[in-house]
């Protein structure tokens, strides 16, 4: 009994080896055009820095935080 559940183990992995890989769900790379920025020093400054490297600035994350949120222009 132990032989054979041993032996249907090892024909499992055997198989599972020599299959052929699958496809992936997804595309490997992702890319964004949002990013979220740490701004000290205030919205008028991230509005600034926003303008300057093309983006829009689309406001503050929450309340609490300090950071904004960037995106690219098309």
């Amino acid at each position: 009994m132990i032989f054979r559940v041993t032996l249907l183990i090892v024909c499992t992995l055997l198989a599972g080896a020599r299959s052929e890989p699958r496809p992936r769900s997804r595309p490997v790379s992702i890319y964004s055009n949002q990013f979220a920025v740490y701004v000290p020093s205030g919205s008028e400054t991230a509005d600034e820095i926003a303008q300057e490297h093309g983006f829009d600035n689309h406001g503050q994350v929450s309340a609490s935080a300090v950071f904004y949120v960037k995106k690219k222009r098309h």
